[in-house]
């Protein structure tokens, strides 16, 4: 390959690279977010509570969470909510 060819083919790469990173990245984020209308998904459930990635309102997220603590006796109370991107997380405990 002469020079001239490849640094067409580096031009060409360098221009693609951030389309693919970006690509790359929403795809990611459309497989972590939650859409209008759809349950809550758990995130985490660290003992003794849990969290989950809500859109809207934080009631269906706290009640797939009293569901949850009320296996073992417990009430669910909200710890704190944090948004990610159009999402938000809620974590409660288990009391």
């Amino acid at each position: 390959m002469t020079i001239g060819r490849r640094r067409g083919a580096d031009r060409r790469r360098r221009k693609l690279e951030p389309i693919v990173a970006s690509l790359l990245v929403a795809a990611t984020l459309a497989g972590c977010s939650v859409l209008p209308g759809q349950s809550p998904k758990v995130t985490s459930a660290p003992p003794p509570g849990i969290s989950y990635r809500y859109r809207g309102s934080v009631a269906d997220a706290q009640s797939k969470a009293e569901s949850y603590c009320g296996q073992w006796g417990k009430q669910a109370t909200l710890d704190k909510t944090k948004p990610v991107g159009t999402d938000h997380i809620a974590t409660f405990s288990c009391s």
